[in-house]
């Protein structure tokens, strides 16, 4: 029977599979695998080496076959997460039907396979690399099992090795490393010295060895090659993700915490439902029979759900909501390794005649027709060319010689692979204005700048300091785009909006179809409109996700923008519901309406409203927070004043609080003249 449900899966994934890139971090990651180069960090070495492998394969578009690879990790899952779930029952209940044991198991697999976050990594490159910790997970995990079943030492060193490879797939799964190794230490220290010894070694070859993919290839710069990172500081800085740490705005606090359980309850019900009572019962089951194992499933659950709580994005954005998920897959795998002891237990207990069991055959096809009825409308992806159409779109607009800015990561890691692996943007030079990917070449002075700030100690806080200094490299960054503009005046642009200010000359975004050029007058370029016609996107009405439905509404927010320049009301308005409509929770989205009043209407209020949408979609947004108080500053005084003491509240960092309170004191005084 398994090998039916293995093929209805695989043949589920095969049909709903993207055929080309998707969005998000695909393209980067596919042209950072087929290029050996080095992505963002902390580079992912293991995946990008497996990846080159299945490049290989003869089979479809480059992007596909990478798709594809998630689905074949994907399926190696199930079989894993199956026999794991079978061994855990056989340890924790000694008497067993066999028939109801493999039926049970099954049943919880595949469950866990069709379920809504899970299937939604398994059909893209960026899914695969979660995909690929789960089932590195599950080879560790049956292997620590086997151990405990057959006490064969083998299983046992399998399973700390293992273990070494989690940290270095995601850093999400580094808690079950952590849980494997202390056990492992007690397990392990009536060993001879030599035999420890020989398994630290193992492990330290699983854990380190992968890195290694990192320096050799930094040194050869690679075409993708992010921030050109080459130094040793840098490398290990990129390994432990610390550029990351430094664009943390937000600390963890308590409103965040609350937040992020509650969805994941939420998730919880919505991939799994009834299996949830069986998990209940699986956790009575293991306090009754093996209480060991109860305290360590408690234990585990804990640590590793408060890591993922503390250490994840800090916003109450969607779109950290909609990144966050994946992280906690590996908890639920934990979750239904035991829920099949509750199914399992149950089944037992219910008397079944002769004649009658074969209905139990029908369970597992259930739990597969129930996730396919659930799910499959939102994790069809077999006509989202979306991604693909995009990046056409941009190209058709631009010619030979023209200098491109990107900032946005659809933008950006999509032409990545459309450039290099694709062979398109032929003599066009592309620049990622954040200096990660593409040509950087025009950033690296602004990169190497050793930006040296010396104030008198505990006049600011170490944070103030770095986010000072994080200024000072954007404004040189800015000085060398401007640079690119002033010898280039009639081919510069942009792919998303910018307000662009230079003391020496005013420039400003202008629409140009679906981009901006940069001119310095603030006229629209004559018929420009009617390159929006060039966009072609196929099947724009599918069900798309949070990322892709944000794209699509961003056609409809240029097109309204041309309808503000051309003095459009009617149209204007029309495109700006429709945008609404499509994407009402992307903070991007509102951000840009917003910059439409703002900026082509000269109606500040109606931006400021937009604004103030966004913080009640992230109370937290604090980048969003100070355009708003400058905003209200222009127009209505008391309003920024109340947001000023709302920042107050939020903050937590001292050195802010006392800043906002001196804009307070300022702008009291001044109201109160």
């Amino acid at each position: 029977m398994i090998y039916i449900i293995l093929f209805l899966i695989f043949y589920i994934f095969l049909i709903t599979l993207p055929p080309t890139v998707y969005i998000g971090d695909s393209g980067e990651l596919i042209t950072s695998s087929i290029a050996l180069g080095i992505g963002h960090p902390p580079g992912y070495p293991l995946y990008m080496l497996i990846g080159k492998i299945f490049s290989w394969m003869p089979l479809g578009d480059f992007a596909f076959r990478y798709n594809l690879l998630s689905v074949v990790f994907a399926l190696l899952t199930f079989v894993f997460l199956y026999k794991t779930c079978c061994l855990f029952c056989r340890i924790v209940l000694k008497n067993y039907n066999d028939l109801i044991l493999k039926i049970s198991c099954l049943s919880i697999s595949a469950l866990f396979c069709l379920s809504y976050v899970f299937w939604s990594q398994a059909g893209n490159a960026k899914g695969g690399i979660y995909i690929m910790s789960y089932l590195v997970m599950m080879l560790t995990i049956y292997s620590f099992l086997k151990y405990l079943y057959y006490k064969n030492e083998k299983f046992l060193i399998l399973s700390i090795y293992l273990s070494g490879f989690l940290p270095v797939i995601h850093f999400t799964t580094s808690g079950v490393t952590v849980f494997i190794i202390l056990v492992s230490i007690f397990i392990i220290k009536n060993f001879s010295y030599k035999k420890k010894f020989n398994i630290l070694n193992l492990f330290l070859i699983s854990f380190l060895t992968p890195y290694l993919y990192l320096f050799l290839r930094a040194g050869n710069y690679p075409i993708v090659h992010w921030h050109e990172i080459n130094t040793l500081p840098e490398i290990i800085g990129y390994i432990i993700r610390k550029p990351y740490a430094l664009k943390t705005t937000v600390p963890f606090n308590f409103d965040i915490a609350i937040f992020k359980i509650k969805n994941y309850i939420i998730q919880l019900l919505k991939c799994y439902h009834f299996m949830l009572a069986f998990l209940i019962w699986g956790t009575i089951l293991l306090f009754k029979y093996k209480k060991l194992f109860f305290y360590f499933f408690i234990s585990f659950f804990i640590f590793n759900l408060s890591g993922i709580i503390f250490f994840t994005g800090n916003s109450f954005s969607p779109f950290m909501l909609y990144v966050n998920k994946n992280f906690y897959i590996f908890i639920d795998i934990t979750l239904m390794i035991i829920a099949s002891v509750g199914l399992f237990k149950f089944l037992s207990s219910i008397k079944i005649e002769d004649d009658t069991k074969n209905l139990l055959y029908f369970l597992p096809f259930f739990c597969v027709f129930l996730q396919l009825s659930l799910n499959f409308h939102f994790h069809n992806h077999s006509k989202k060319f979306l991604a693909y159409d995009h990046v056409l779109n941009i190209e058709r607009i631009l010619k030979p010689g023209d200098k491109l800015f990107t900032e946005e990561d659809y933008d950006v890691f999509n032409i990545l692979y459309f450039k290099y692996i694709k062979n398109k943007f032929k003599k066009i030079d592309v620049y990622d204005r954040n200096g990660s990917f593409l040509d950087t070449s025009i950033f690296r002075e602004a990169r190497k700048a050793d930006v040296k700030i010396q104030f008198k100690p505990g006049t600011f806080s170490q944070t103030r300091l770095k986010y000072m200094k994080q200024k000072v490299n954007e404004y040189l960054q800015n000085q060398a785009e401007f640079s690119i503009y002033k010898n280039n005046p009639n081919n510069t642009y942009y792919s998303t909006f910018t307000e662009f200010t230079n003391k020496e000359q005013e420039i400003y975004c202008i629409p140009y179809g679906l981009i901006y050029k940069l001119q310095s007058k603030k006229e629209l370029i004559k018929n420009s409109h009617y390159l929006m016609q060039l966009n072609l996107l196929r099947y724009p009405n599918e069900n798309y996700d949070l990322y892709y439905r944000d794209l699509i509404a961003r056609y409809f927010i240029q097109a309204a923008r041309y309808s503000a320049y051309l003095k459009d009301t009617l149209w204007m308005n029309y495109h700006i519901s429709k945008a609404l409509e499509i994407a009402p929770e992307s903070p991007a989205i509102l951000n840009l309406i917003a910059s439409i009043y703002y900026y082509e209407l000269q109606d500040k209020m109606t931006a400021i409203k937009y604004m103030e949408n966004i913080m009640k979609l992230d109370p937290y947004d604090f980048t969003t927070l100070n355009i708003l108080v400058k905003m209200c500053l222009e127009v209505d005084k008391k309003r920024a004043l109340n947001w000023m003491w709302y920042f107050y509240n939020k903050s937590q960092d001292m050195d802010i609080k006392n800043t906002i309170i001196e804009y307070i004191n300022r702008l009291n005084a001044e109201l109160n003249q």
